[in-house]
């Protein structure tokens, strides 16, 4: 127990050490031979993205290791024990070993490189290594190394790298639907409904589109939930929205979060329904970053009436480009729009590194070429290799305002001349992969000076943390998500964490859980509107 109690304290520092590197060059899991720069920010204390285990470990050995490779050395008392040997694995890797009490620190290496991806110095000894997006394909070794009891100690395993294949098609999104569907390999456009919500004041054209059901009405958020395909849990919906409470200066997302406390029985409630909305931030996320919580179950774009509409034909060719039985197996479950989530995010940067920054996780979407990259991925996905889905649950909470309460997004704020400092345990265990492979669990910050949050580990799969949130300061982040010429720095007082799990292919879409330090909402001004 007092070996825990002092590995958790150890890595309750590093978390905001290596987030802070995260932020600024993808740091502690960056891509190249320095992969998880944790390196140095372990020195004072450990990542912040200290992977779970996974629940094969107890059956690898060090002899596993040298079957595995026959050449490599491994003396007695260092052993991986994640992956196997020989097994599958993909972009991203957790690499776990054991190692005898008394073992001050492990090192992780890639091949022959000379310097670790990570240096963890605290049991379990992980990393979380980020290999080459683009390949190549084949075997690729892990070692590790440590120091026991004054000798030198290396183990070392051999795993697969394989890739996802892409189809590749160069046509228009259209024609490759069509041909996709003609060879069966994609489900099309029925059934998926469009649904506008604001009486053609900013529709998508589904002409091209056949199959599809197509729904014009002016009910904007007003029957959400009691008409319509958003009642119908059989129907998979993709809607817009753009509008905006223009007399208090918010969007209706923003509004009706923060001020109405609908996210569960709103937006939530249909996102889990398989139904996913989309609409502009107006005014609410320009030079100033009005929200007060960040989330994944509904779709902000940046801009104002009808900047939503590029990104809702992306969604809809994304779930068209989907086999039956993938869409099928993802709506039965209720989480295809968790899977399309992931997708798109996925897809707006070029490594599995990046997508665990802030940058892939905005408050609102500027614009980015990724339609096609979404079509592909999106038809590449098999039943045997679903993504996961993360969810949260809190207890043992002392903040003193709650915004949003559901699986998809905790968020939580402070209030005038209360106290400056709460607390909460966040449970993940309720996240899932659909095949039951086993998941590991990553918490990142992804807003906010990593300074103010401290994550304390709460097992040793650190699927559950107890994290403690101090009144945060305004402050300058940049990113909106789209291409770098559109990036601009704006302040916002939000501190916000992600977590993400992984099932050995893919990480999930996160789930947040947010703290907000602003004394009072307040409406934006028309000058923060940057269309």
């Amino acid at each position: 127990m007092t070996r825990l109690l002092r590995s958790m304290q150890a890595r309750a520092l590093i978390l905001v050490a290596c987030a802070s590197a995260v932020s600024v060059a993808i740091g502690c899991e960056g891509t190249g031979g320095g992969e998880d720069a944790g390196a140095s920010a372990r020195d004072a204390a450990r990542s912040s993205d200290a992977p779970a285990s996974d629940t094969r470990a107890d059956a690898f050995s060090s002899e596993d290791a040298a079957s595995a490779d026959p050449d490599a050395a491994v003396p007695a008392g260092i052993a991986i024990t994640a992956p196997l040997a020989g097994a599958d694995v993909s972009e991203s890797v957790l690499v776990r070993a054991s190692a005898p009490t008394g073992t001050a620190s492990v090192g992780f290496f890639v091949e022959d490189e000379s310097t670790p991806r990570c240096t963890d110095d605290a049991a379990p000894f992980r990393c979380l290594v980020h290999l080459d997006p683009a390949g190549p394909a084949g075997p690729v070794r892990f070692t590790a190394r440590a120091t026991v009891s004054g000798t030198p100690s290396e183990a070392s395993v051999t795993a697969m790298r394989r890739l996802r294949t892409l189809d590749g098609c160069t046509d228009a999104l259209g024609g490759c639907v069509a041909r996709w569907v003609t060879e069966g390999s994609a489900a099309g456009f029925a059934g998926i409904t469009y649904e506008n919500r604001d009486g053609t004041h900013a529709r998508y054209d589904t002409s091209g589109m056949p199959g599809i059901t197509d729904l014009t009405n002016d009910e904007g958020n007003f029957t959400w939930g009691t008409a319509g395909p958003s009642m119908d849990r059989s129907t998979i919906v993709i809607a817009n929205v753009s509008k905006a409470y223009t007399s208090i200066s918010a969007s209706l997302v923003r509004y009706d979060v923060a001020w109405g406390r609908q996210y569960t029985s709103r937006y939530e409630t249909q996102f889990l329904a398989d139904k996913l909305f989309f609409y502009p931030e107006h005014v609410d996320c320009g030079v100033e970053d009005f929200y007060s919580f960040q989330t994944a179950a509904v779709f902000t774009s940046q801009g104002s009436s009808g900047s939503e509409l590029d990104e809702v034909g992306k969604h809809l060719y994304a779930l068209a480009s989907m086999s039956s039985a993938v869409r099928t197996r993802l709506h039965d479950a209720g989480v295809l729009m968790d899977v399309l989530t992931m997708i798109h995010r996925r897809t707006r940067v070029a490594s599995d590194a990046a997508y665990l920054t802030g940058i892939a996780h905005p408050t609102a979407f500027g614009n980015y070429d990724n339609d096609r990259a979404m079509a592909l991925l999106a038809h590449a996905l098999t039943e045997a290799d679903l993504p996961p889905v993360a969810r949260i649950t809190t207890t043992d909470d002392t903040s003193p305002v709650q915004i949003a309460d559901g699986p998809t997004l905790r968020a939580r704020g402070f209030v005038t001349g209360g106290a400056d400092e709460y607390a909460l345990t966040a449970d993940a265990t309720t996240s899932r992969d659909l095949n039951a492979r086993p998941l590991t669990y990553h918490w990142r910050v992804l807003r906010g000076d990593p300074s103010y949050v401290t994550i304390v580990p709460m097992n040793d799969e650190e699927s559950v943390v107890r994290i403690t949130f101090r009144r945060h300061p305004t402050a300058m982040y940049e990113g909106d998500g789209g291409a770098a010429s559109t990036r601009i720095t704006r302040t916002s007082n939000l501190l916000s964490i992600g977590l993400f799990v992984h099932n050995g292919v893919d990480f999930s879409a996160p789930v947040f859980v947010t703290s907000y330090s602003l004394d009072a909402q307040r409406g934006a001004s028309g000058e923060n509107n940057l269309d």
